[in-house]
């Protein structure tokens, strides 16, 4: 799965090491993602799903993870658009 830079930067800032190597984080998430999905969550908005570990919730557009959120924190709403893509544009 395709992880942007975006949700790697959530990730560092909310769940894992915040001086762990991207390249590290990214191998940490897909591993969540493989092994430790509990549901997938259906989202508010069109396309958009979430897939919630025992750890975070991770937005996902499109088979790309988007952005990363604590589990106690609502993701339902949360939407990628043209405007992010621009930001969110360099995948990790």
């Amino acid at each position: 799965m395709t992880i942007t830079r975006h949700a790697v930067r959530r990730y560092k800032g909310r769940i894992g090491k915040k001086t762990a190597s991207r390249k590290r984080i990214i191998t940490q998430i897909n591993r969540d993602l493989q092994r430790d999905v509990r549901y997938r969550k259906p989202s508010k908005v069109k396309d958009h799903y979430i897939l919630v570990t025992s750890k975070y919730q991770a937005v996902c557009y499109k088979s790309r993870v988007v952005t990363i959120y604590r589990l106690n924190e609502d993701a339902t709403n949360y939407k990628y658009n043209e405007k992010l893509e621009m930001e969110l544009m360099a995948v990790a």
